[in-house]
Parts: C-alpha cells; structure tokens; sequence
C-alpha cells in the first residue's frame, strides 16, 4: 500500500483533479451566467484597487453544487481510498484525508492554482505523514490595533497599517460577499502571520485567537478581527478561502496605539509565551482552571464587553485583581487598595489618584454585585474629576498588568506576590519585591505618571505599554 502512495504519484492525482475543476470553471453553468449577468471571467473582478462585492452585481460563480458533485465522484474512487488508508495507518486518523482532499478541492475552485502550488501542497502531505509541521500563512484585518507604521515584530508576524493594496483579494467566492469599500476605513491593521501545523488545533481560529490573546495582555486592546484570508493552502482548517464580519459602528473611538518603541517588547513578549507555554494554553477553551487562567477569562470576556451601551467592565476588573491578590477568606477595601497600590507603585505607576481610584471602584464593584445602582457611584467619579472611562481603562490596565506580571512569573496565583505586597515596611521586604517585579518591567515602558489616555472623541489608549 505504502509503496503506491508517493510524492509523485499524489502530484499526478492532485494535477489531474485541479485540472478538471479548471476546466469546470470555464465552461460550466452558462445558464446562471445569463441570468445572473456574469461578465465572462472566472474571478471576481478588480475595480479601481477595490471590489464591489454588492448583490446587485455578482462577479462570480458560487461553485458550491459543482464542488460537492466533483468531491463525491473524487470519493467513491480508487485515489481517494488508497490515500485514506495510508494516512490512517501513519496519522491514526480516520478523517485526515477527508478533510485534504475536500480542502484542496475547494481551494481549486475559489483561488487560481498552479503547478507549483499543487507540488508544494503533495510535499507538504508527506511532510505532515512523517510528523513534520508545515507552513502555513494568513492575513488578518483587525479593527483595535492602530499602527503608526509597518512594523515586522519577528520572521513570522508583521503588523501593519492597511493601505488600499492590501485589500486586493482576487479570488474571493460569490458566496462571501462583502462590501470592502466599508471595511477599508475602518480597519486599523492588517496583520500577517506564518505558523507551523502540527495538528488539527493549528488553525486559523486558534492561532488568532493565541495572538489576540497575547496582544490583549501587551496592551488594553478590544481586537476584533473583521475577516481572514489565507495567503497559503491550509490543512486542518475547514474555512480556508476566507470569512469577512461586520463590524459594530459605535466601537469606533475604541482604538490602541501601536508605534515602533512597542516593536521590541512585543517581540519579547512572543518570544517568553512561545517559550514557557503552548499554543492551546492560551486558548480561552483550554485555560486550565486556577487563579490565573479563571483571572485570565474573565479579562478576555470583559474586553469583548469594553465600549458596549451599559457595559459595567470596572466591577470584572476588581473582580479579577480580587482572586489573584485579596484571596482572603473575608476580602476587604482596605486590602484591595493596599495590595493593589503597592504593586502599582513599585511596578512604576505612582500616580497621585491611584488609591482614590481604587477606592470608588471597590465601591462600585460591592454595589453592582449587591444588586444596588452604581450611578450615584459613577456620578462621584466625574465629582472627583475623573471621567468613568478614565477610570474603566485604568483598572483595566491595573488588572491587565497583575495578569501579566503572573503570566511572565510562572504562576498560576498570586499568592507568592500577595505576601511580598504585604511586606513592603521592611528594606528587605520591598527588595525581594522590587526584584520579582523587575523581571516583568523587561517587557514593559512606564510613562511619566503611569498612564496616558487622550480623550474624548478618539480615544487613543497609551497605558503602560507591556
């Protein structure tokens, strides 16, 4: 069995069936062409460096009968079933296979292929039959990030301003339809990324979530992706001709800052993730439960929440700051400020408002959970001259950077740090303090007072930049 089953003999068999879809695609369905006004071409058509995606005049043949035609006449033949029996015998899994082929079938049908794509794809084959990762790519169009430039943080991630080129995307399914004239002003960054697949859980939806996840952690950033593209053939994942969101209007003004000084301590930061935890470990499903990945989720949830019409994040924020530090059997204001002060100060920020901050957003958080109104709270905020999305975005950060620091530690509490937060009275105290905290101020730039937020209409966030 193994012996029919090569390189070259897989090239053969994926040539002949990408040359059967190409022609397919030039001489089937002229029927719906007619009626749909189909311009004789087989892709979507470029219109002056954009695309009108809009119904009312459809560019392209959606393929979906004829792909699911030709994928069963490919399965019910003899290539199909010897390749599904070698891959189970190496991979031990039954649907390896299945998901190869359907993959490649549709990649033929949505984007132009070539030989040396299809001779890439039969090498990366046996590569993964032998347990050897491929190389795959995508570009991301995220709405959150704004750089100020084009910046490569590494050899396998560059993140970018979105210029009109970028948005060029020639093989886009009819069934994808979108309006990129709408997506292109509001697009804050076009991220392209390289990863390696080893397994089914190497995919387009995890790996983006992993990034978005570290990014999330490097700075207060509310990152929505507004579509994806793979740039290369993808493996495991079912959706790789791409998907397009609509993006919510009103999330606008949330937008963070990227600039060039940020190049290298997010480098760092990958670099330490990459390091010390997997890729799934990062995965909001797989969060393992302890102090810190319970911590982590509700940051992650409290993010999505950020900029929402009668979104109360403040209470989360506390509560996350609350079970990694004041883990008290009877928790208090008294603690809370205190410990939460203490590891602000001696990270950096020594903000004259700090402990007032912290004090009404105890407040807020024991009323919200309570059941009773937090108004009359917000209402003291703007009294003590501090604007409730001031004070959302600091404890935001505050809780960002406990979650941080314990991620760069390696701890899954902060049990260690909320004993040497109480011992600061002591040189000796703040000492060993001072020295955990160093190793996480390699990865982070302080400004002046700690925290800088530009306000009201555009608000660009510059808090604490890890």
């Amino acid at each position: 069995m193994s012996k029919r089953c090569s390189k070259n003999d897989l090239f053969k068999n994926l040539e002949k069936i990408a040359g059967q879809i190409i022609y397919h695609k030039k001489n089937s369905c002229p029927r719906d062409r007619i009626h749909f006004h189909y311009p004789k071409i087989e892709y979507v058509k470029q219109l002056g460096g954009l695309h009108d995606m809009s119904r009312t005049q459809k560019l392209e043949s959606d393929w979906s009968y004829f792909y699911h035609v030709f994928e069963s006449e490919i399965m019910e033949g003899e290539f199909y079933k010897r390749y599904s029996n070698y891959a189970k015998e190496l991979r031990k899994d039954d649907l390896f296979f299945y998901r190869f082929i359907s993959n490649f079938i549709q990649f033929c049908f949505y984007k132009e292929i070539s030989l040396e794509h299809v001779q890439k794809i039969a090498d990366d084959f046996f590569k993964i039959m032998a347990g050897k990762p491929v190389n795959s790519s995508l570009r991301n169009f995220s709405f959150g990030i704004s750089p100020k430039g084009n910046y490569k943080i590494n050899n396998y991630l560059t993140i970018k301003k979105p210029q009109k080129n970028d948005f060029n995307i020639k093989k886009i399914p009819a069934k994808e339809e979108f309006d990129f004239n709408g997506i292109i002003p509001k697009t804050s960054a076009i991220i392209n990324y390289t990863f390696d697949q080893h397994g089914l859980g190497d995919n387009e939806h995890n790996v983006m979530e992993r990034l978005q996840t570290i990014l999330s952690i490097f700075k207060v950033i509310k990152i929505d992706s507004l579509g994806t593209v793979h740039t290369s053939f993808d493996y495991f994942d079912d959706l790789h001709i791409g998907h397009y969101y609509f993006h919510q209007s009103h999330l606008d003004y949330l937008k963070t800052n990227f600039s060039k000084k940020d190049v290298e301590k997010l480098k760092n930061t990958i670099e330490f993730i990459d390091k010390n935890y997997k890729m799934n470990e990062m995965l909001s499903i797989n969060v393992k439960d302890n102090n810190l990945g319970n911590a982590l989720r509700t940051y992650q949830k409290t993010l999505r929440d950020l900029g929402y019409y009668y979104s109360e994040t403040t209470p989360y924020a506390v509560k996350i700051i609350n079970g990694l530090i004041v883990t008290d059997s009877t928790d208090s204001k008294e603690r809370f400020v205190r410990r939460t002060s203490n590891f602000l100060y001696y990270l950096g920020i020594q903000n004259n408002n700090t402990k007032k901050i912290l004090k009404l957003a105890y407040d807020w958080r024991s009323n919200y959970f309570h059941g009773s109104s937090t108004t009359k709270i917000k209402k003291k905020y703007e009294d003590e001259g501090i604007t409730t999305t001031y004070i959302e975005l600091f404890m935001l950060n505050s809780a960002r950077l406990l979650l941080f620091t314990l991620l760069i530690l390696k701890k899954n509490s902060g049990k260690e740090l909320m004993d040497l937060l109480d011992d600061v009275n002591t040189v000796e105290g703040i000492r060993k303090l001072k020295t955990e905290l160093k190793k996480t101020k390699k990865y982070i730039s302080i400004c002046k007072k700690g925290i800088k937020i530009n306000e009201p209409n555009i608000l660009k966030i510059e808090i604490l930049e890890c």
